[in-house]
């Protein structure tokens, strides 16, 4: 399995992505809180000398002096410096402002009445957190590497317990899709991953045999019935000559052989992966080579086929299987149609097989085992034309009106 796909990397990383992430968003809410706290005691200290000053004005009439040095009582916001002027027009509701010589200024207004003053404190001298934010910010980087470290500590034992285990699991399941048992050399815990794989090494292992079962059958299939039936069919041929029978008898014994013949043909073809192999063909010419290469229109004296395709559509289909197709549309038309007539063509996106029909179609024709009250088969010719259909991604049905269609939706490209 490749590294760059490892569920054990992306927990590392996004684990350790996070821990940092938090632990430094935490360090800058630290921050804020200290600058935070530090204005509001410098804001309170402010209040708390406007308060004096408003019971002093009160008292005594007159406007005393701030008792704290480094603040300063205003007679008017346009006494304050040029730059705080400035500063203010942009925003009136600040309360703290920046001088040009680096100054930090927090004012608040004082109304009495017509009396307005503005009480102005430099706060500059009394801030620590520009001193301590040199020595802070080394510890706070510190902090959030110590979280990172155990972060990752926490991911690799993560990893070892949980994730080592499915990494081990996935492994042993890949190797052994190339053949054989899945079987580990370890032992799992008692818990989820131990279950799951238990449950996966059993179910797959019981797969892995039914498919070699599957193949084996196929392979047996192939050899001991298409043998014995290409030489019945040869047999049947010879006798005929010999022996021969009536029309109507020669006919149907050799599409019986026929109908046995190409049902072999169909199942052993849905039963092979290059089945599903499909490709872009031209529609029109794959029509043609099937009705060109099937045995039973050769037999018949005059059958009226027309073909409505144009020549530039293209459709994705594996060449066999769609011989198939044809081959058992064809042989129903045959076998069951009132004449021998049929209209192959395209309508929209719809290959439609319409052929003159006096037998009722029932509702579930498509159906293993559904036949028609004169049908003499066993039912599977249409249902194995919907087999070929879904193997091949095509959507199939049947209708009937003033005659038998079959309808294939299929995807096409025109040129």
């Amino acid at each position: 399995m490749s590294s760059h796909s490892s569920i054990k990397r992306k927990i590392f990383g996004w684990l350790v992505v996070f821990s940092f992430v938090f632990s430094g968003l935490f360090a800058l809410l630290i921050l804020a809180y200290s600058w935070m706290v530090e204005d509001n005691i410098f804001n309170r200290m402010l209040a708390q000398e406007a308060q004096y000053l408003e019971q002093q004005f009160t008292e005594f009439g007159i406007w005393a002096e701030p008792r704290f040095p480094s603040m300063t009582l205003y007679s008017s916001w346009d006494a304050l410096p040029e730059e705080i002027r400035q500063q203010r027009a942009l925003t009136p509701t600040r309360i703290e402002f920046e001088s040009s010589a680096g100054e930090t200024l927090h004012v608040r207004e004082i109304v009495l009445g017509t009396n307005t003053r503005v009480l102005v404190a430099d706060v500059s001298s009394y801030e620590v957190s520009p001193d301590y934010l040199p020595v802070v910010v080394p510890w706070i980087m510190g902090a959030v590497l110590v979280v990172c470290v155990l972060a990752g500590l926490i991911a690799w034992y993560l990893a070892a317990q949980i994730i080592s285990p499915i990494q081990y699991l996935a492994a042993r399941v890949q190797q052994a899709r190339a053949g054989g048992l899945l079987s580990y050399d370890r032992h799992f815990k008692n818990d989820e991953i131990g279950y799951l794989a238990s449950v996966i090494e059993s179910d797959f292992n019981r797969l892995q045999q039914a498919l070699k079962r599957e193949a084996d059958f196929t392979r047996d299939v192939s050899h001991e019935l298409r043998t014995p039936t290409a030489v019945l069919k040869m047999r049947v041929e010879r006798l005929l000559d010999q022996h021969p029978l009536s029309n109507d008898d020669s006919l149907a014994l050799r599409r019986s052989l026929q109908h046995i013949e190409q049902t072999l043909d169909v199942l052993l073809a849905l039963s092979r992966d290059e089945s599903f192999i499909t490709e872009s063909a031209g529609l029109l010419e794959s029509i043609e080579t099937a009705v060109i290469n099937h045995s039973g229109l050769a037999r018949v004296e005059a059958f009226d086929l027309k073909i409505d395709v144009p020549a530039g559509v293209r459709v994705g289909l594996n060449a066999h299987l769609f011989t198939l197709l044809m081959n058992n549309v064809l042989d129903n038309a045959l076998t069951h149609g009132s004449k021998n007539a049929m209209s192959i063509y395209l309508d929209g996106e719809t290959l439609c097989f319409r052929n003159p029909s006096n037998e009722l179609v029932e509702s579930d024709a498509l159906k293993p085992g559904v036949r028609g009250p004169s049908s003499s088969g066993m039912g599977q010719g249409l249902h194995l034309i919907r087999r070929i259909c879904d193997a091949l991604g095509w959507r199939v049905a049947v209708r009937q009106d003033d005659g038998f269609e079959v309808r294939v939706e299929l995807s096409v490209a025109r040129k």
